[in-house]
Formats: structure tokens, sequence, C-alpha cells
């Protein structure tokens, strides 16, 4: 069942359009990441649903209730919405428990409130008389999820609240904030730049382009099943191959059709015994616990050039011949990009 629903979300700023015609369900319990790159309308969209913007067209429910169209809006602090900013946006005069009560009534219920959001999002007790200055980024933002949920909100919104963060902090406090929003309940949806973010944060992910979503789904059909080459390749690498290229990696498919491959769908062997097709590694760059390698494939033409991540501990050098195999179908890249209408 749908807690969330967008139809025909439509925003304008001047002759710029953020949002067109967009439809989105999300459903009761689940996170659903907004994705896209800078300028793509995914912002746009978080604050449309807060309420913090208007809407020029379209509509947005919440839990059956209209909470905006074209002509009506309920207020942001009455649509029982929760909302962490990049920054966490904390109030610097306020102590940690301040800003997690803010806008709580009853003494009595704010202090066990407090108690229990602290515990809930791994911060000590004795931190609650602490001003936000004294926390790190990665604290202060567990105050910021605290104070979103001390109201109990039906939704909640997430605008980039990782970014700012280490890559480990960020990763560590990624999963904690995933946990807190199921231990609670709380239907999530979330803004991110990051593509391995959404594919493992979410259970649904949107992909938006020039205000529109291009592709909603399971993170395994965005990856896996891209509806077109600038979609399979916002996602990680992807090896986008027509039928002549197919042809040189020993598949077969419509000429006209081109398809994807997924780097991790190729075996490779060195010595290129056995193997389908040949080649030969062009560059090897070494990344830690992989190395990225350069593949050409050699034999008959085309040759074909692309990147893929083998265990460092046994990748083969620079000018090595190799054996690569496709495992599985490729992904054929059909559909027509959908555009934003003004």
């Amino acid at each position: 069942m749908s807690l969330l629903s967008l139809r025909k979300v439509t925003k304008r700023y001047g002759n710029v359009v953020a949002a067109s015609h967009v439809d989105l369900d999300v459903a009761a319990g689940s996170r659903t990441a907004i994705v896209g790159p800078s300028g793509s309308g995914k912002t746009t969209l978080l604050r449309l649903i807060a309420g913090f913007e208007t809407l020029d067209g379209g509509s947005i429910s919440l839990d059956g209730e209209l909470l905006a169209d074209e002509s009506n809006s309920v207020p942001a602090y009455r649509r029982g919405i929760g909302y962490v900013a990049q920054e966490g946006a904390l109030f610097p005069h306020l102590t940690v428990a301040e800003n997690i009560a803010f806008g709580l009534s009853g003494h009595a219920e704010r202090h066990a409130r407090v108690d229990a959001l602290l515990d809930l999002v791994g911060l000590a007790r004795t931190m609650a008389d602490r001003r936000p200055h004294e926390l790190s980024g990665g604290q202060q933002q567990r105050v910021a999820l605290a104070r979103a949920l001390a109201r109990r909100p039906r939704l909640m919104l997430l605008d980039e609240p990782f970014s700012a963060l280490d890559t480990g902090l960020r990763e560590d406090l990624r999963d904690l904030v995933a946990e807190v929003l199921s231990s609670a309940g709380v239907t999530t949806v979330f803004v991110t730049h990051d593509q391995s973010e959404a594919l493992s944060f979410a259970d649904q992910v949107a992909l938006m382009r020039d205000g529109v979503i291009v592709q909603a789904g399971s993170p395994e059909d965005l990856y896996f099943r891209p509806r077109d080459a600038e979609a399979a390749r916002f996602f990680g690498e992807a090896i986008v191959v027509a039928g002549a290229e197919a042809g040189a990696l020993g598949l077969h498919i419509a000429p006209d059709a081109p398809a994807m491959l997924r780097p991790e769908q190729f075996v490779l062997s060195t010595g290129g015994a056995d193997s389908p097709v040949s080649g030969r590694v062009l560059t090897r760059t070494f990344r830690g616990p992989t190395c990225r390698l350069l593949i050409e494939t050699t034999g008959t033409p085309p040759f074909l050039q692309f990147k893929l991540d083998y265990p460092s501990a046994t990748a083969p050098e620079v000018g090595a011949a190799i054996g690569l195999k496709v495992v599985g179908e490729p992904h054929p890249l059909t559909a027509p990009s959908p555009a934003a209408t003004s």
C-alpha cells in the first residue's frame, strides 16, 4: 500500500522546469532513494513533498490525505513529515536535548522522549547538555535525526544527510540510520547523488533527469536493467555494445539494438587459453584490494575496450594476454528516454 503518492507533480522557476509531471508511489514502511545528477530536480521534489515549495501542477497525497495541489497546500508544520537537511541545521544556541525536544510539550514527556531518542540513535545520554559546536559531524547528524523523529512523523525526508562526512563515518552512519528508521517503522524518502548509497540504502530507487523520473524500481532493476545507456552509466561501469561490438565478445544481438553488460559479468583468465574471446591488458591502476584494468579485445576487429576491477593479489600485468568469457545475457537498451514537458 502506498503511503506517499505524487501525481503529475510540476514545478517551474521562471523558464526552468525543475519537476515535470512526476508520478511516484512510496510504499508504507519502505525507503525510496531519489538520485540524479546535479540540477536534475531531486532536491526540488523533496522540498515540494515537505511543503517548503508550492506546486505549479499535479498533487501530493500522504496516507490518502491531499497535502498539495495547484490551488491548496497544507503548511509544512502540519504535514507530519520529518526533514533532515545536509548540514543537520541544528539550533546553535540550544543544547542537544533542547534541539531534540524542540516542538514537544510537557516537561516529563520531553525528558523521557529525549532519553529514548538518544538511545535510539546511539548517543550517550550524558551528551544531552552539549551544544552543537561540541559535537562531531556524525554526532550532529544523529541529533538532527533524533529531532526529526521526536514528533513521530508519518514520513521522513533526508536531503543528502551524509555528504559532508568522511567515507568511513558516512557508511557507518548510513547503516545506523537505516536501522533506526526500520526500528521506528518510518517510511523514508532519501535524496543523494551517490549511486552506491542509493543502491544499498533503498528498497526503491527513482532516477531523475532534467526534472523527469526516467526510471523507478528496485535497486536491482536500475542496476541490471537500466532504461537507456545514460541510466546504465549513472549507476557504474557499463559496457554498451552494438551488433558488431557484441560479436567481438562472442555475443549475438540485433545490429540496431544496443545492449549493456556490467564488468562483473566477465570472467578473466590469464594466457587466453580455452576462452571464447582473447584480449590484453592496456593499463593497470592499483586501488588497494582491487586493480582497475583497461582491457582491449584482440583477434577479429572491431576491437573493444572496457574497464573492470580485479583482485590486486592476482591481477595481470600491463601487456598480459588474457581470456574473456561473458556470464549471463546482455541487457537490451531499447527504451527511449522521456523528455521534460514545459
